[in-house]
Formats: C-alpha cells, sequence, structure tokens
C-alpha cells in the first residue's frame, strides 16, 4: 500500500519517468542472444540511468565517464559500445560550432519509456505487460540553450513506428560495420525473402545472430560460395540454412568448394 501510494504523489508531481529504468523482456532477449549479454546490459542500462539524471535522451557520457561508472577498460566499453551501435539501441553524435568545429560527443538513448506509458502499465498493472518501448524522436535539440528536454512532461506524445519496409531494413544490414549483419543481409537475399512485417523480420534476424557469428572468421567470396554451392545441389530438393553454410564452410579451407 505505501509503495502504492509513494507511486501516486510521485506521478502527481510528474517525477515518475524520471525515478523508473525500464529493460523489456525483448530488449534483454536480444542482449542474451549476444556472446557478451552482462557487458551490454550493464552499459545500455547505465546510458538509461545518465539519460533520467540528465533529462535528456541525448546524454554527455565521455569514455572516462562512463570507464569510471562501470569500472571498465577502454577495450571492453569500445567493443560493447560498438555492438549497441550496431543492434540499434544507442547512436552516436556529433556536435559541431557555426563554424564547423567539433564541440563535443553525445550518446542518444534509442528507447526510453515515456510518462504516458508508466502511467498506461500502472493503470493495467493487473494485465500482462507488452512491450510498449518508444523511440524518443525530438523535434528540438535536446542540447539547446533553451535547455528543451526530451523527457520532460511537455514533449509526451509517443512517436509512431514508421510503416514496414523489408528493403529499408535489407540495406541497413549491409551497410552495417559489423559483419555478421552483412551475412544475414547475404543470406536474406540469396533466399529471396520478401518479409511482410517487422514480427516476421525480427523473428528471421534473431534465428540467425548465432550463425552468422560462426562464419566471421570466413571472407565473404567464401560465404558466398557456398551459398551458390548449397543452391545449387539442392535444386529444390532440400531446404538449406545459414547453419548449413556454417557446417560447409572449411570446406573452402580445402578447395572442395
Amino acid at each position: 500500500m505505501g509503495i502504492s501510494i509513494t507511486i501516486k504523489l510521485n506521478m502527481e508531481q510528474n517525477f515518475i519517468e524520471n525515478e523508473i529504468v525500464f529493460l523489456t523482456k525483448p530488449t534483454l532477449d536480444r542482449f542474451l542472444k549476444e556472446e557478451n549479454p552482462g557487458d551490454l546490459i550493464a552499459l545500455y542500462t547505465f546510458f538509461y540511468y545518465t539519460a533520467k539524471w540528465q533529462q535528456t535522451n541525448i546524454v554527455k557520457a565521455t569514455s572516462g565517464y562512463v570507464k569510471k561508472g562501470l569500472k571498465w577498460g577502454i577495450v571492453r566499453l569500445t567493443n560493447t559500445e560498438k555492438t549497441l551501435i550496431d543492434m540499434g539501441f544507442i547512436q552516436k553524435i556529433k556536435r559541431r560550432d557555426k563554424n564547423g568545429k567539433i564541440t563535443g560527443w553525445y550518446v542518444k538513448v534509442n528507447y526510453i519509456f515515456m510518462r504516458s506509458t508508466v502511467e498506461n502499465i500502472l493503470e493495467t498493472v493487473q494485465k500482462p505487460l507488452v512491450d510498449e518501448t518508444t523511440s524518443c524522436k525530438q523535434e528540438t535539440n535536446a542540447l539547446s540553450n533553451g535547455n528543451i528536454n526530451a523527457l520532460s512532461t511537455n514533449k509526451e506524445t509517443p512517436t509512431v513506428a514508421p510503416p514496414f519496409s523489408f528493403q529499408e531494413e535489407l540495406e541497413k544490414l549491409q551497410t552495417s560495420s559489423w559483419k555478421p549483419n552483412k551475412i544475414i543481409a547475404l543470406y536474406f537475399s540469396k533466399k529471396g525473402f520478401q518479409f511482410q512485417n517487422r514480427a516476421q523480420w525480427k523473428s528471421e534476424y534473431n534465428r540467425n545472430l548465432r550463425p552468422s557469428k560462426d562464419l566471421e572468421g570466413y571472407s565473404g567470396a567464401q560465404i558466398d560460395r557456398v551459398m551458390n554451392y548449397l543452391e545449387e545441389s539442392s535444386q529444390g530438393k532440400y531446404e538449406w540454412k545459414l547453419e548449413t553454410v556454417v557446417k560447409n564452410i572449411a570446406l573452402t579451407l580445402s578447395g572442395k568448394i
């Protein structure tokens, strides 16, 4: 009862969105599929926490600040940060002055629960929770002199997700700096997949993360050769998958493919 009263009072005073850090099940599911889930959870939560107390989803978080906060080394931080960027959870933003000089680097935290979502969750607390994360895209610069912040109650309207475009998502994978994304893009193209919605896309993408990582040590030409070999040899008699590529990729080393 005491906790319920406190939450209600905080909400009435517009403090609730600044007091809670949410990590949804789908978010944790994605992190747990990675090789370093603990580091991803720790760093993303740290950025989320920083966004809360800085009152903006574009945070000032230098490498020194993060290393000190998490007690990490630079290599661990750099690798984990790169993975979060490739997964789409954060973005690095560069600020310049009117003369084009770089004035600072910032981190945009892409998924933050807004106050309206928190209210909805508390109102339906006895119902199963659904994933209602919203991307806090700003109409104004949260770091401007006016200090308009993305988490304030004056800018609470959740952004509507853009319509799903398979081609756009495929191009994001193809141009990604993370090799497993490029491998998945090649696989999707070879198979001729045409996903109709984001749920289909996410399901197949997540399923192929593991085998794509197993292929990181091989060149794009080797992977392409095996895919072409499997496509020709199967002749529609069986369905080859990315796991099949993993099982046959070593044959490129002996010249059998």
